[in-house]
């Protein structure tokens, strides 16, 4: 892989190979957003978080932003979109406006870590009655997230940090720099015993 990144990077593509910056690694290399490792909270690591200041028009038009990140992968291409049925039939719609509660969508994706392929679950609710003022600097609204990050092995008792970067990576490169996390569970909040 080295090789073939040094070739690329001698040729001028450089760019068309991921860099994998959502990934913590595991060892303490001073990533950023990689310094709230979890200790199996959730029974494996976890890691749930509020994501303030989104802009936007509609909680539409951020689900559909969420939503096509998602499935373009995100910037480092390991990201992915969860939908169809499940293996009883089951592929509940995305889209909660009809029933007339605080959340609007809720869905689901994945990250998946390089190197290592290990795959967490993400799961994504976006509600209408956070924060519906007007920007001060635009006619958009600000909205709110609330993003979950469970690791997907089995027995990950220690993520290195990496529930909390996932959610981190995909709120800032999906949503811009702007935007507050606020953690509620696991990211290493909860003193482990």
């Amino acid at each position: 892989m080295r090789l073939v990144a040094f070739l690329a990077s001698a040729m001028g593509v450089g760019a068309l190979i991921p860099q994998h910056n959502s990934t913590c690694g595991l060892e303490d290399t001073g990533v950023v957003d990689c310094e709230n490792p979890d200790l199996g909270t959730c029974g494996n690591a976890c890691c749930a978080v509020n994501i303030t200041g989104i802009e936007s028009e509609s909680t539409t038009d951020v689900y559909d932003k969420l939503v096509a990140y998602l499935k373009s992968g995100g910037t480092d291409g390991s990201f992915d979109y969860v939908t169809g049925p499940d293996a009883h039939g089951h592929n509940p719609s995305d889209d909660l406006r009809q029933y007339n509660i605080s959340w609007d969508f809720i869905l689901q994706g994945t990250h998946t870590t390089y190197p290592g392929y290990y795959v967490d679950t993400l799961d994504f609710a976006i509600y209408h009655d956070a924060d519906e003022n007007k920007n001060q600097h635009s006619n958009a609204k600000t909205f709110s997230l609330r993003a979950f990050n469970l690791a997907g092995v089995h027995g990950a008792l220690g993520d290195h940090g990496q529930s909390y970067k996932s959610i981190a990576y995909l709120a800032k490169d999906a949503f811009g720099h702007g935007v507050e996390l606020h953690k509620i569970f696991g990211c290493g909040i909860v003193e482990q015993q």
